[in-house]
């Protein structure tokens, strides 16, 4: 664990501020968007009660990177004043981008976070009425903290997130010709499925469809049927992939007995953004 954060007011140290002291104590929740994870935060007020001003921290504001990439913001605008300890949590929410990033970079190892800190310190006296507090000193200091990996599967799933396939399918945001017209057919897929709905899933499976059959035009199939599949070439492969989901999406497409759901959709248009990002990166 990294050393608390001191609190200074002029030039004596009057308390201190730990980040996460038990890594066994940080807990998260489910948003929206993503997770939030409570990291405890606990402040030390040093000093004699008897004879001098009480201590007060407050306007905490936290920033969480991984990797050296933002990831997560957070803050406790609570006024803590007294002596003695006092526990508090700050929440940073970490959206689904953030997870994908985190999940990418951490390849299966233990989950590395730096955390900065900033907030106000100063004294409080008691003795007048009202109270009077001094002029805020800034208070900055960055802890890092190690979530082993198996307590970090252990928080995405107490989420909900652990039941789900935190991954990245990047789509490009440009291409040379021939494969432009691919690319544009990729995005109006993705924002048809952004727009939802019935008719906002079905046109993400018809502009995959699109996609396919340009890429076809440009990359034609090349499908040995009589070779045994393990003899085919990773080409091959993808190419068996790529028929087999052309056929999908017609299907889909055309069918008058079901309706297209939105994970038929993301499954789709997953699938197609993932065979052309393997087919054009390698």
């Amino acid at each position: 664990m990294s050393q608390p954060i001191n609190l200074v007011y002029i030039d004596r140290t009057i308390g201190s501020v730990a980040l996460v002291p038990d890594v066994r104590e940080l807990t998260a929740s489910r948003s929206a968007d993503g997770i939030v994870l409570h990291f405890p935060a606990v402040c030390r007020f040093d000093g004699d009660p008897s004879h001098e001003p009480q201590r007060y921290l407050c306007d905490l504001c936290l920033t969480a990177t991984f990797d050296g990439i933002e990831v997560g913001h957070g803050s406790n605008f609570e006024f803590l004043w007294g002596y003695g300890q006092h526990d508090r949590s700050i929440r940073v929410e970490l959206t689904a981008r953030s997870l994908v990033m985190i999940e990418r970079q951490r390849n299966g190892g233990a989950a590395m976070f730096r955390l900065e800190l900033v907030g106000k310190t100063g004294v409080v006296d008691i003795n007048h009425e009202p109270r009077v507090l001094s002029m805020p000193n800034k208070v900055s200091g960055v802890q890092s903290i190690e979530i082993d990996r198996d307590r970090w599967i252990g928080l995405l799933r107490s989420t909900g997130w652990g039941n789900s396939v935190v991954t990245e399918i990047a789509i490009p945001h440009s291409a040379e010709p021939p494969w432009d017209g691919v690319l544009k057919s990729l995005q109006s897929a993705r924002d048809a499925l952004d727009m939802g709905g019935q008719l906002g899933w079905k046109a993400c499976v018809t502009e995959c469809r699109h996609v396919l059959e340009q890429w076809e035009k440009i990359a034609p199939l090349n499908i040995d049927p009589q070779a045994k599949p393990r003899d085919l070439a990773r080409a091959q492969r993808l190419d068996a992939v790529r028929q087999s989901l052309y056929r999908y999406a017609c299907d889909s497409v055309h069918s008058s007995r079901d309706l297209t759901s939105r994970s038929e959709a993301v499954m789709v248009l997953g699938t197609v953004a993932g065979l052309l990002g393997v087919y054009l990166g390698g």
